[in-house]
């Protein structure tokens, strides 16, 4: 299939079900698909690996948020994974990975904010960072979960290709991969998926 459509760093919060008001917003909403819940970069690399990712992240950051310039109290930055979302091929695909201050990185994930009960800081800083009314904030939060709502009636595959860029796992992505784990949707080189088409973690 020829140039799929994808929807790039802020993808999984302007996707192509979202009204065009809020296509220039700075800080968005970014839901998983629910198929792809539990699954990302830190769940399927070693804690070594994982670090030698994120802290040259934050370093080429200036351990400031690349959103909104600030900094957390406790620790000033955390790793987010920016994701395109390939919607004909319902791929989940990483494009990169950038360092967020935690308020901005709690709006990105705004369904866990709202079920520990952070809704309300998560909702001000979305005002605050794209310069928003509540009524501008609401209609944007019940678009972006109308959109999870569409993304998620499919089940998609994790792409981790982009991982070769940082050092870790480049085998582990779609890109010349030729074989889907049934159980995880993760995309591996044949030889690690046994006959009943599982993956090691999933046997």
């Amino acid at each position: 299939m020829s140039n799929p459509r994808s929807t790039g760093e802020q993808g999984a919060g302007r996707g192509p079900g979202l009204p065009s008001e809020f296509a220039d917003a700075k800080l968005a909403i970014e839901l998983i698909p629910k198929s792809m819940w539990g699954f990302n970069v830190r769940s399927e690399v070693s804690r070594q690996d994982w670090d030698r990712i994120r802290v040259p992240v934050y370093t080429a950051a200036g351990n400031r948020c690349e959103i909104c310039g600030g900094q957390g109290t406790q620790h000033a930055v955390e790793c987010h994974e920016v994701w395109e979302f390939i919607e004909e091929q319902h791929v989940q695909r990483l494009a990169r990975l950038i360092a967020l201050c935690p308020a901005c990185h709690q709006v990105k994930h705004f369904g866990r904010a709202v079920v520990l009960g952070f809704e309300g800081d998560a909702t001000a800083h979305l005002m605050k960072v794209n310069r928003w009314d509540l009524p501008t904030a609401r209609r944007y939060i019940s678009a972006a979960g109308r959109e999870w709502q569409r993304r998620s009636e499919y089940e998609w595959t994790l792409d981790l290709a982009a991982l070769s860029r940082y050092g870790a796992r480049p085998e582990f992505g779609l890109a010349g991969a030729e074989s889907i784990c049934v159980n995880c949707r993760i995309a591996l080189p044949k030889a690690l998926i046994d006959a009943e088409g599982l993956c090691e973690d999933c046997r």
